[in-house]
Parts: C-alpha cells; sequence; structure tokens
C-alpha cells in the first residue's frame, strides 16, 4: 500500500490524538464514573519547567528574602514524616469526590499519587507503621484499613501508584475501576472537560447540580458544570470554563466575571502609579468567548511579564496593609482639643426633662400611689 502525504498526516494525527487521549486516561484512570470533582497536579511536569522554577524562586525572594524554597523543603518534611516520600518522588496526584459538599469532613474522598522515584511498597510499609493498618482483601486485591478507632485511611498499590480513600467504600470503588468498572471518562459531560483541560499542568473539572447552586445569585444559579487548568511550560496559561443551563445565563455570566475581574485588579492596584502601570500585563492577555450555553476565558503569561508581577509582589502586599487614620474623639485630633484637668463636659445626650425622678425612691413611691 503506497502512503500519501494526505494519508501520513491522518495517521500522525490519529496517533497522537490517541496518545493524548491515553495520557489523559492515565491521569483519572482509577476515578469513578460518578466523580463530582477532579482535581490533578502533574507536580512531575510541574517542577521541572522552566516557569515554575522562576516562579518558586522570584515568590520566594520577594516574600522571604532568600531565592532558596524554605516553604518547600517544610512541605517536604511534613510528607515525609506522613508518608515517607518527598515531593520529587511524585509524578501526577489526583483528588476526587463523588459528592460536592460545604462540609469538607463530611465529605468522602479519593487520591491517587503516581510515583516516579520510591517504590511503592516502601511507602505502604510506612504507612502500615504509622497509621497502624491491618491487612485486607477485595476482589483479589490486598490493601490496608484503618482500625475502628483510628485514622479513616485505606490505601492500595498498583504498579506504581498508591492509592488512598477516606473510606472503605470508596477505595472499592477505585479498586472496581481498577478491574474494568466505569471511570469517569464514561461520563460524557465529565469526558469533554477532561478531554479540554487533562493537558495542563493543573487542573480540576466538576459537576454541579441544582442543590448545590439553588440559593446562589442569578445567573450562577444556572451553572452545571466547570473546568479549569493551569498550564506551567515555557510561559503561563490559563483556561476557565463554565457551563450553564442555557446562552442567555451563560452571557450574563461572562459580563459578571469581567466585572469581578476588572473589580479586583482596580482593588489590588489602588491608588498606586507602579500597580496601575502594571494593569495592561494582566488584562490585556485574558480573552473572553461565548460557545452556546458555555464561558470561556483563557490568558497567556509570557515569562517576562510574570517576572515582573511577581516582583510586585511587595508593593501588591503593601496595598492591603491598613493606613494609620486618626482617630475621631482622639487626644491629638483636630476635631476634639484636648480638656483641661477640671473641665467637665456634660453629658446632654439625654437631656433631662422636668418631670424626671431625682431618686429610684421617687419613682417607686409613684407607682404605688
Amino acid at each position: 500500500m503506497k502512503l500519501s502525504g494526505k494519508k501520513v498526516v491522518v495517521l500522525f494525527v490519529l496517533l497522537f490524538t490517541a496518545l493524548a487521549v491515553n495520557a489523559q486516561a492515565n491521569k483519572v484512570m482509577y476515578v469513578p464514573a460518578d466523580a463530582a470533582l477532579v482535581i490533578s497536579m502533574d507536580l512531575n511536569q510541574g517542577l521541572k519547567s522552566k516557569i515554575s522554577q522562576d516562579l518558586i524562586a522570584l515568590a520566594n525572594n520577594s516574600l522571604y528574602g532568600t531565592a532558596s524554597d524554605e516553604q518547600g523543603e517544610d512541605l517536604d518534611a511534613k510528607l515525609e514524616e506522613e508518608f515517607g516520600l518527598v515531593m520529587k518522588d511524585l509524578g501526577n496526584i489526583v483528588f476526587f469526590t463523588t459528592r460536592l459538599s460545604p462540609d469538607m469532613d463530611d465529605m468522602e474522598f479519593g487520591l491517587s499519587l503516581q510515583l516516579v522515584k520510591k517504590k511503592a511498597s516502601t511507602i505502604m510499609n510506612s504507612l502500615k507503621k504509622k497509621h497502624d493498618l491491618a491487612a485486607a482483601k477485595y476482589k483479589n486485591v490486598s490493601y490496608l484499613k484503618s482500625p475502628e478507632d483510628g485514622d479513616d485511611m485505606f490505601a492500595f498499590t498498583n504498579k506504581n501508584y498508591i492509592c488512598l480513600a477516606n473510606s472503605e467504600a470508596m477505595l472499592k470503588k477505585m479498586i472496581d475501576v481498577m478491574k474494568g468498572a466505569k471511570s469517569v471518562l464514561k461520563n460524557k459531560e465529565m469526558n469533554r472537560l477532561v478531554a479540554e483541560f487533562g493537558k495542563a499542568t493543573i487542573f480540576a473539572v466538576g459537576l454541579v447540580s441544582k442543590e448545590m447552586v439553588a440559593e446562589a445569585e442569578k445567573p450562577f444559579n444556572a451553572l452545571t458544570g466547570f473546568g479549569m487548568g493551569i498550564g506551567l511550560s515555557k510561559s503561563l496559561k490559563i483556561g476557565l470554563k463554565i457551563n450553564m443551563t442555557n446562552a442567555k445565563d451563560a452571557e450574563l455570566a461572562k459580563s459578571r466575571i469581567e466585572s469581578a475581574i476588572g473589580m479586583i485588579v482596580s482593588l489590588i492596584a489602588g491608588d498606586s502609579k507602579e500597580l496601575n502601570a502594571l494593569r495592561p500585563l494582566i488584562e490585556t492577555p485574558i480573552k473572553y468567548s461565548l460557545k452556546k450555553a458555555s464561558v470561556d476565558m483563557k490568558a497567556d503569561y509570557s515569562r517576562d511579564t510574570i517576572n515582573k508581577l511577581i516582583k510586585a509582589i511587595p508593593l501588591i502586599m503593601a496595598s492591603f496593609e491598613p493606613k494609620d487614620e486618626p482617630v475621631p474623639g482622639d487626644e491629638d485630633s483636630p476635631d476634639m482639643p484636648p480638656m483641661e484637668d477640671d473641665e467637665y463636659v456634660p453629658d446632654d445626650s439625654f437631656p433631662m426633662e422636668d418631670d424626671d425622678y431625682d431618686s429610684l425612691e421617687d419613682m417607686e413611691a409613684e407607682e404605688v400611689d
């Protein structure tokens, strides 16, 4: 069979698409079909990217006066204490829940950790000792479970993944997916959102029930789903999508979002000439679009722009510091001159009437009469 240039292009596109879909599928490979929220963070990709290294160094230098990542070191110490690993040991991290709830304590969730350096068995042994976990089995898959009076922690491993949950039922759902049950990609709405944002270094996608937005102001009481992505490579890319019940609500939501972002930027800039000069760097890259009942927002910030914005962090923080203003009634205030030592100022806020009582006894005597 002779391959034409057109066929080669078609085959290349199909191969690229298959690889891209497979990569996204790997990120959510343990997430069940009824997931209402999925958050994914590719630490391996994020930590290696040039712009994230710039962000960490510049932010630390602006906030703490040093380019060393002290906050990252603190996080590594906590991870090592809790799980026996550090951030560089991790690849992709996925958090999900099947029911959105304002009360986090009442929320069941699952978590998958991809390991790029340490063996999963080493981490499992660390977890077992740290949390006094016991061994159990489900569908021929060994897992660890917490004692009845212990922390709510359940875990199993598969190849280079560790899967955790805060309930046994949620962990079993993850095992079901591994054994062939429908994953989140079989949910059409979530699949579309994952397909759009799944390549991002960090992404979050979710479906919103009517009950969740019942008390929200119009048009956000018509919200049905959302997606958000942050890409860290040669530039900082941000994407946002919100799905509404109809095009009219989407148009109104777009207007509200534009106004809110403008208001936030104005609040941050305040009356500072330096910060107001940076406003175009923030606002110009933001592009909005409407497609049927969806609102899309995208922005792409260059490395140079990010450097300028991070260097302005001290100015931004200073803009939120309270300013010293004279307090009414203060002895140093020009509105109230200081009193002489023996000067008396009567309180005439409640002037006495002629028939006011001189004493409690007079009032009681009149009541008896």
